[in-house]
């Protein structure tokens, strides 16, 4: 949150209105109750050969940290939403735009990449609306990741090194 805050103070000062915040993607979420690090845990095989066999449990530790880096981003855009600024809120005239490195870490692709943005910068950006592109499924399917790891299989049995195909890689993030 101590970044998230500097930004925010950034913004208000007007010192430095684009900030880019990344948050290191080889880390030991301990503090969630997880003992393996975040990139291991994306190839759903706890390292980052590509090799091996899925971890028990992995999808939902994926969504543990996943949902932990969803709060940071409110935080975020809390605050901006928090302080006043002309006739409305330092958000309406700033953006703050959240992505993931990948959709799908097992297979190392962008496909379906969701991508969530907040604040208007002065009405330049359209708001309100979720926009799918290149005929993306609708009902946000899981795509294969839960499938690719039962019964402790190897994630590439499902898969291919070409990753997911864009019809079905509609990871939820």
């Amino acid at each position: 949150d101590v970044y998230s805050n500097v930004a925010v103070l950034a913004a208000i000062c007007n010192y430095n209105p684009v900030t880019v915040l990344k948050y290191p993607g080889g880390y030991v979420f301990s503090g969630l109750g997880l003992n393996t690090e975040a990139h291991s845990l994306s190839h759903r095989i706890g390292n980052a050969g590509m090799t091996g066999t899925c971890v028990n449990g992995v999808i939902d530790m994926l969504i543990t940290i996943d949902d932990y880096y969803t709060r940071k981003f409110a935080h975020l855009v809390e605050l901006l939403n928090s302080i006043p600024e002309g006739d409305g809120k330092v958000l309406d005239n700033t953006a703050a735009v959240w992505m993931q490195e990948m959709s799908d870490g097992n297979a190392h692709n962008l496909n379906n990449l969701p991508i969530l943005q907040a604040g208007s910068c002065g009405d330049y950006f359209k708001v309100g609306q979720a926009v799918n592109v290149e005929g993306g499924k609708t009902d946000m399917t899981p795509g294969h990741s839960d499938e690719d790891c039962k019964n402790g299989q190897t994630p590439f049995d499902q898969l291919d090194s070409w990753g997911t195909p864009p019809n079905i890689a509609t990871q939820p993030i």
